[in-house]
Parts: C-alpha cells; sequence; structure tokens
C-alpha cells in the first residue's frame, strides 16, 4: 500500500502477481463454468421431476387431445368455407389446373411428334435436329423471335 497525502490506496502494479489480469480472468472464467453447471443441473432436475410426474403427464395428455380435435375442426371449416367460395370468385380447383398441365403437355408431345414427321418427310437430317426445346411452349410471346429462340436453346 502506498500512502499518498494521507490516503490509503491500493497500488495494483502489473509486477504484482496476485492481482495480474490474467489470473483474475481464470478465477473469473472458472466461477462463470461453476454457475453454469449449477444452473444446467437445477434445470435439469426440475425437468426431470417434472416429466416424470403423473399430474403433468395428464395434463399434457389432454393438451395433445384438445389441439389435434382443434386441428381437424379448422380444416373442415377452412375447407367448407374455401369450397363455397372458390366457385364463387371464379378461380379454378387445383385439380383443374393440374388437368390442364396434364393436357398441354400431351398437346406439346403430339406437336413434337407432328413436326418430327413432316421434317422426316422432307429430309432425314432435319428429322434428326428436331428436338421439343425449339419449340417454345407460346410462340405468340410479344417482343421475341421465334426463330431466335429456337437457335438459343439450349447455348
Amino acid at each position: 500500500m502506498a500512502h499518498n497525502n494521507g490516503d490509503t490506496r491500493i497500488n495494483l502494479n502489473s509486477n504484482d502477481s496476485s492481482f495480474s489480469e490474467s489470473g483474475i480472468d481464470r478465477q473469473v472464467h472458472e466461477i462463470a463454468w461453476k454457475a453454469y453447471d449449477t444452473a444446467v443441473g437445477a434445470a435439469n432436475d426440475v425437468t426431470n421431476r417434472l416429466f416424470t410426474s403423473p399430474a403433468v403427464g395428464n395434463v399434457l395428455g389432454g393438451a395433445i387431445d384438445i389441439v389435434l380435435r382443434w386441428q381437424r375442426f379448422n380444416a373442415a371449416v377452412a375447407g367448407a368455407f374455401f369450397a363455397a367460395l372458390w366457385p364463387a370468385v371464379g378461380l379454378p380447383s387445383a385439380s383443374d389446373v393440374e388437368a390442364i398441365r396434364i393436357d398441354v403437355r400431351s398437346m406439346r408431345e403430339e406437336l413434337r411428334d407432328a413436326v418430327a414427321e413432316r421434317d422426316a418427310v422432307k429430309s432425314p437430317a432435319a428429322a434428326r435436329k428436331s428436338s421439343a426445346y425449339q419449340f417454345p411452349g407460346w410462340p405468340q410471346w410479344p417482343g421475341k423471335d421465334v426463330a431466335g429462340i429456337a437457335k438459343d436453346v439450349g447455348h
């Protein structure tokens, strides 16, 4: 300790090994880990006691039953609501959209086969070049030249 103008103060020097920063940091680190271990152990003990309690099991079992019933009720109400709303709005159902996709896919295949047959009659070399990727799904797409699109496909 040093005396300055009658005041007693503690001088901490970096040379003083009992108050080095690394020693304090190590002690704080050890205390923090001990506190963490204690908290985790207490939480683990409380959780184990809670979940082995028959009362908690009964409450959680009843809650799961209530949640599942509520989920079925919501699904039924939503189905009835949208079944009445969908035709009123005029939007197609998912099955209608899927049927249209299947029809479009079959039309593309028919078109590809017809073009391949036509090219085979004209010249056998042109029939080998024919590909489904050379024909866009909608040739009237605005702003695009169909011949230009067919050249760039796959490159």
